[in-house]
């Protein structure tokens, strides 16, 4: 989407109709919404797999991405991430 008004300073103050700070407002909206919900209740496939030992699950596969994404890993985002789990 293109601005449809840009001031000299370069600064976009519109994005179509919409002031800026509506379209980074929204997410944020939206954040707040989903975390407003509670998981056990809702009706998710088991596709979204098992909701216990998310954070475990989460840490682990961040360190692997981690470990994945460097040549030389830190060998303590592993450890930090076992002891936080």
């Amino acid at each position: 989407m293109r601005p449809s008004h840009t001031p000299a300073n370069g600064q976009i103050e519109y994005v179509g109709k919409l002031p800026k700070s509506a379209w980074s407002c929204a997410p944020l909206q939206v954040l707040a919404a989903l975390h407003r919900l509670s998981p056990g209740e809702l009706p998710l496939p088991p596709s979204f797999g098992n909701p216990r030992a998310y954070c475990a699950r989460q840490l682990h596969r961040w360190s692997a991405q981690y470990r994945a994404s460097v040549p030389q890993p830190d060998p303590q985002v592993g450890a930090r991430n076992v002891e936080v789990a």
